[in-house]
């Protein structure tokens, strides 16, 4: 009898969670269907942040979890906006607008950091309700070309970033009343920052480059 029992709350709780899974992918197709990627982009996400507005918050913990995470993960992002934005007075850096310079740079990177994570999710949910053996889902058009236009952006934000530091650095003075004057936090965290990610991309080259000529060696003497 308690076997039983056990085996229909099973059951149940199976059905109600095939339910809850296809109610949502009816959600997203309903979504998809009034404002397609392809020619509403704009129509698309906006109805995508109101679908997950209604469905995470029943996710209580799971959404602070989600928020904590992606807010660690991208603490230098905000931390160069953040920093940006206190020093954002036109007398805080007379000499360049550095402070604009590490807003737009910071906002960049956390849209598009934002806009992947919303990406990675969509493809997990249509995964989860797909059948094994299906091909793997692609994230919906519209993000994967914005995300693409972001990282071009990213690109030319930090090359202007390199130009517009280094240009200064020999004539950048801690004297207040000099046109030439840059807040020290603002100037050296800008500095380090272009600097450390110059250096990282470099030993990423450099490391690519070691394995690339190790591979043509061991394919040379194969």
């Amino acid at each position: 009898m308690d076997l039983n029992n056990a085996t229909e709350r099973d059951n149940l709780r199976g059905g109600a969670g095939n339910k809850s899974r296809q109610s949502f992918k009816q959600r997203m197709q309903q979504v998809s269907d009034d404002h397609p990627p392809t020619s509403s982009p704009g129509g698309f996400l906006a109805g995508l942040c109101g679908l997950f507005c209604c469905v995470l918050p029943a996710a209580g913990c799971g959404l602070f979890c989600i928020l904590l995470v992606f807010a660690l993960s991208n603490i230098v992002t905000i931390a160069t906006i953040v920093i940006g934005a206190l020093y954002n007075k036109e007398s805080d850096c007379p000499v360049e607008k550095i402070s604009l310079l590490l807003i737009v740079g910071g906002s960049i990177t956390l849209v598009h950091s934002l806009l992947e994570t919303i990406s990675k999710c969509v493809v997990t949910l249509k995964q989860r309700d797909q059948d094994e053996g299906t091909p793997a889902t692609s994230p919906p058009g519209c993000l994967t070309v914005i995300m693409s236009l972001l990282r071009l952006a990213s690109i030319c934000w930090f090359i202007a970033a390199c130009v517009k530091v280094y240009s200064i650095s020999s004539i950048v003075t801690n004297d207040t009343s000099s046109e030439n004057y840059c807040h020290p936090v603002l100037y050296l965290y800008a500095f380090w920052f272009v600097t450390l990610s110059l250096a990282i991309a470099a030993f990423a080259l450099g490391l690519f480059a070691i394995l690339l000529c190790c591979t043509c060696c061991l394919a040379c003497f194969k």
